[in-house]
């Protein structure tokens, strides 16, 4: 999963290399250092769950708990992805690939970021389903999960775009980006 993520992520940063043309900042670059090192935690994460967490199928809980349990996960890490997009990108620190590409594209189209990212997400997701649905003829990890998630992190930012002056007020005595 983790090279698929640096091939994927890798393929975001020639994009946006396309789209800025002479505007491209060099610190973008430093995004494959970014995406490297998300890819190798990706696969090191997995393995520790793999390891470590028992398979909810496992576990004699019905059905329908296991399925409000993953609900909950699911909302919960919405959240908490949104915060962390608004404290990275607020800050303009290096963005992995995905959030860089949703930059560019706010930036160059002048459209709020969140707009932009479930955009973006849910276009993502309709490319994984057709690849999914081509190759296994059949949903192969793409659930309801993926649809809430790429319409939710995008929802739950624009929920915190109040809270961008404040940031900024409290990391640099000011209020403006």
């Amino acid at each position: 999963m983790g090279a698929w993520i640096i091939l994927i992520f890798s393929i975001y940063i020639l994009i946006q290399f396309v789209i800025l043309g002479r505007n491209l900042q060099p610190a973008r670059v430093l995004q494959l250092i970014c995406t490297t090192l998300f890819g190798y935690f990706t696969d090191f994460t997995n393995m520790l769950a793999d390891r470590f967490l028992p398979d909810p199928a496992s576990l004699p809980l019905s059905a329908a708990v296991v399925y409000g349990v993953r609900l909950v996960y699911l909302f919960i890490s919405m959240v908490l992805i949104a915060l962390g997009i608004l404290l990275y990108l607020a800050h303009c620190l290096i963005s992995l690939p995905g959030e860089g590409i949703m930059q560019v594209i706010a930036d160059k189209l002048h459209l709020p970021l969140h707009t932009v990212k479930m955009c973006f997400d849910i276009t993502v997701s309709l490319i994984a389903l057709a690849i999914s649905l081509a190759y296994f003829r059949q949903f192969h990890g793409i659930r309801e999960g993926t649809v809430i998630a790429a319409f939710g992190v995008g929802k739950i930012l624009s929920l915190y775009e109040p809270l961008k002056p404040h940031l900024h007020l409290f990391m640099y005595g000011r209020e403006t980006a």
